[in-house]
């Protein structure tokens, strides 16, 4: 999985992400927040008041992942919230992370008074298929905000999958699109480009056209 789709999943999810945190998990406050140290993955206000700041990640198994994940959260710890107290920053990293990097962010954590978090890309992978399926059966949950061309719900992706199951083909070209859909060079395409983004971002197609 992705990392944008483990995040999906654990913000719908709110229990077992209070379970990988261990903080106590009051609310929601930011998800994908831009500030001049960095975007933010998502941030909580907690049962006492704070506010945890997470940096999530899936597997990190290269130098290169390690360095930025710890750049990032450095960068995080220059951020306030118009409050004396600096918000917590969380490092949430799936279990599957080799051991040897594991060490390195708990050492690199405790270092700099920083919360080292873990959870399980399975588990998350099993409440990924039980969220779609849910999806499906009640054609398509509300995204958590509606995007470009008022694309609401999941069950809006039928409609760009369609093609694939009416011309009996695993794999199209962009002009079997354009002559399904009519997509003439003077009509705009701005829905098809909504759709098939969203179609990448939940991994149901893969591709460059």
């Amino acid at each position: 999985m992705n990392e944008s789709l483990v995040e999906w999943t654990l913000l719908r999810e709110q229990n077992y992400l209070n379970e990988c945190l261990g903080l106590g998990v009051k609310k929601k406050i930011f998800q994908q927040y831009s500030t001049e140290y960095g975007r933010i993955d998502f941030a909580h206000e907690l049962n006492d008041g704070r506010i945890a700041i997470t940096e999530l990640e899936t597997v990190i198994d290269n130098k290169s992942k390690l360095e930025y994940c710890q750049y990032q959260c450095l960068e995080y710890a220059n951020i306030q919230f118009g409050t004396k107290e600096k918000p917590l920053i969380v490092i949430l990293i799936a279990n599957e992370t080799p051991d040897r990097y594991k060490k390195q962010l708990i050492n690199f954590s405790k270092e700099n008074n920083f919360e080292f978090k873990t959870y399980s890309l399975e588990i998350v992978n099993t409440y990924y298929k039980q969220l779609i399926e849910e999806a499906v059966k009640n054609s398509g949950v509300p995204l958590v905000k509606p995007v470009a061309n008022n694309f609401t719900h999941l069950a809006c992706l039928n409609r760009f999958m369609l093609p694939f199951f009416d011309l009996e083909k695993d794999v199209l070209q962009r002009d079997d699109f354009i002559e399904y859909f009519d997509l003439k060079k003077d009509k705009a395409d701005s829905h098809f480009k909504v759709h098939k983004q969203m179609a990448e971002y939940f991994e149901l197609i893969k591709g460059n056209f």
